[in-house]
């Protein structure tokens, strides 16, 4: 949890370097996820500029009970003050661990199981999990972005958002997307409370029964 003080990092899907921006939290509303971030002296370097606008899309790192976190954030407003720039950022999906992943991730590959992520439909789903999926897709997208999604399960849908969590290029214009189930956002969305976790249960099932030799 982000509190009054919290040394928290910033970054944003523009720097290609991936660079860490350090901030400290000065304000805080817990009830509307709203937070204002402020540069720490670490910041001064020129190699850790940071640069965003209002409504892009960060993430944002912070330790909690000694663990490095991290959780994706919209910049909702960007003001100058008499030591520098702060950032108003309410956050937009659960804080998972930066250091490894939250949940145990289940090979979909031999499941030909297929996806639809942003405008490119039925891209190859490599693996998912009660919180997450990765896929293998050719339009270009940074960390941090949020983007509409459809995983399918045979005569099954769920509709939802993710948040970038890793970018990998492949050959070919192919590129290996690690995603972080975000939001369900409209009334018929399902992705996140339902959908991440009953593909994930299926797919083990099915793994399980062949290994049985059940199937």
């Amino acid at each position: 949890m982000l509190n009054m003080g919290t040394n928290a990092f910033l970054q944003s899907p523009n720097n290609s370097n991936n660079v860490l921006y350090p901030t400290t939290i000065v304000e805080t509303d817990a009830n509307s996820s709203l937070f204002t971030a402020v540069p720490n002296e670490e910041a001064d370097s020129p190699d850790q500029s940071f640069f965003v606008e209002t409504g892009q899309e960060i993430l944002v790192y912070h330790e909690v009970r000694g663990e490095f976190m991290k959780q994706s954030a919209c910049i909702e407003e960007i003001r100058l003050t008499e030591s520098g720039p702060a950032f108003c950022f309410i956050t937009t999906s659960d804080l998972v661990s930066a250091e490894n992943r939250q949940c145990y991730r289940t090979s979909t590959v031999i499941s030909d199981l297929v996806a639809d992520l942003g405008p490119e439909q039925n891209v190859p789903l490599l693996d998912v999990s009660a919180t997450g999926f990765a896929v293998v897709a050719t339009k270009q997208y940074k960390i941090g972005n949020i983007v509409d999604v459809v995983l399918y399960y045979e005569d099954r849908q769920f509709s939802g958002t993710g948040c970038i969590q890793s970018v990998k290029e492949l050959s070919g214009g192919r590129i290996r997307y690690g995603l972080l189930g975000a939001h369900d956002n409209k009334p018929e969305d399902n992705l996140k409370k339902k959908g991440l976790e009953f593909v994930s249960t299926a797919v083990q099932r099915i793994q399980l029964q062949r290994l049985s030799g059940a199937v």
